[in-house]
């Protein structure tokens, strides 16, 4: 079964907050890749989501999208 992704992932509002937090989430990703190890996904996924709030996205990730479905 295909993992489920917020239908918020299609609005406009979205799109437009994700392509303002794009260059903060990826400077994100080069430190992540620094420290390698588990638990990248959700530190990844918690930062996208507090930075998606503050422009004032409700996203959920994958995790609470997915109940059960163990991420690591």
């Amino acid at each position: 079964m295909p993992l489920k992704t917020d239908p918020i992932e299609e609005t406009e509002q979205y799109q437009i907050a994700i392509r303002y937090i794009q260059p903060e989430l990826e400077r994100y990703i080069k430190e992540l890749d620094r420290r390698r190890g588990f638990g990248n996904n959700r530190a990844f996924w918690n930062k996208k989501k507090e930075l998606l709030a503050a422009c004032g996205v409700d996203w959920k990730t994958p995790k609470e999208m997915n109940k059960g479905v163990h991420f690591d």
